[in-house]
């Protein structure tokens, strides 16, 4: 498994990635239709990000494919740069085959090494699998967004988790 930082020429994977990703579950917070990035759109994002001094990680298998994916957008105001907000994703296929711990190992360092103080995410109540890997990797449940999504005609709470770095 390959673990790299993302750059405009994985525009066209990281689209077929997202959309697979959004086929694959309801654990993201769009629907698969409402996901209207063109391969212009994700260049432009990585750019932003580097702009923004984020990071987009990706994770690929042997053959080149992307099977996970980790965002960490910062901001560029100055009070809050010292805090960034992370979204992750992994294809079933390459589930529970540590790339997730591969992720979030590289996105430590990175945090290291760009003095970030603060990283925080949002995963929704009923999934487990994503609050064991966070919790495993130093986050916290600080609050609950109660029946802040709306899905498969219920409400579903969202945890808000963090993760404070003494660097």
């Amino acid at each position: 498994m390959l673990i790299k930082q993302a750059v405009i020429s994985d525009a066209q994977g990281i689209l077929e990635f997202q959309k697979e990703l959004d086929r694959q579950t309801d654990l993201m917070l769009l629907y698969p239709e409402e996901h209207q990035d063109g391969c212009l759109d994700i260049e432009n994002k990585i750019k932003q990000l580097s702009k923004d001094q984020g990071l987009w990680l990706l994770a690929e298998d042997q053959t080149g494919k992307i099977v996970g994916n980790l965002t960490v957008n910062r901001s560029h105001f100055r009070k809050i740069q010292h805090l960034g907000y992370v979204v992750v994703g992994v294809l079933k296929e390459a589930r529970h085959k540590g790339i997730g711990d591969q992720l979030f190992n590289s996105m430590n360092q990175w945090v290291f090494n760009n003095r970030l103080h603060r990283l925080g995410l949002t995963v929704m109540q009923d999934n487990s699998i994503a609050q064991k890997l966070y919790k495993k990797h130093g986050f916290v449940v600080e609050g609950i967004r109660q029946d802040s999504i709306f899905q498969k005609q219920n409400y579903i709470n969202e945890l808000y988790m963090a993760k404070i770095f003494d660097n």
